[in-house]
């Protein structure tokens, strides 16, 4: 069964809070510690890049969408896109990775409010071997193994892991 919008909204908030929480206890030295997330070579700052890149490409699906135009994340190889835009914010400083985050979760959260109904159950309008809603799609584009819009709780065990490791 489709989660609702209102559901779908808590999530995504539950979410980013629970991330935002663990992000507050890290000093900048911390934050841009490289290797310490889930046996990777990422730090949370790349994760926080990572989970703000995602809500990005969930307006960016909407406004697609609304364009009439097919989402590009219907074709899109995930793997590679994470592995592109990792390299790209590893020279950003710290302190606009951590207000980007925040900034792109609240215009992903705006865009939730600010739709309908109607328009969150409307049909897939283009050629696709997968037909869904509008907000199935949202929900697989910032989805995780829990389910969709589930993508910060997939990153939350590892990010907990890191920060219990540090001194207090």
């Amino acid at each position: 069964m489709p989660i609702s919008r209102e559901d779908a909204f808590r999530v995504v908030s539950d979410g980013h809070r629970s991330v935002q929480e663990l992000l507050s206890e890290l000093d900048d030295d911390a934050f841009v510690r490289r290797g310490t997330i889930g046996g990777t070579e990422w730090s949370a700052k790349d994760l926080a890049g990572h989970l703000a890149d995602w809500e990005e490409y969930a307006v960016r699906t909407l406004d697609e969408w609304r364009s009439g135009v097919r989402p590009w994340f219907e074709d899109v190889d995930t793997d590679q896109v994470n592995d592109e835009r990792i390299l790209r914010h590893l020279d950003e400083p710290a302190a606009d990775v951590r207000r980007r985050f925040t900034e792109l979760h609240d215009r992903f959260r705006s865009a939730l409010t600010d739709m309908s109904d109607d328009e969150w159950s409307e049909p897939t309008f283009y050629e696709t071997d997968r037909p869904r809603s509008l907000g199935e799609l949202l929900g697989a584009v910032v989805g995780g193994d829990d389910g969709p819009f589930r993508h910060a709780d997939a990153h939350l065990g590892e990010l907990r892991d890191y920060v219990s490791t540090l001194p207090a």
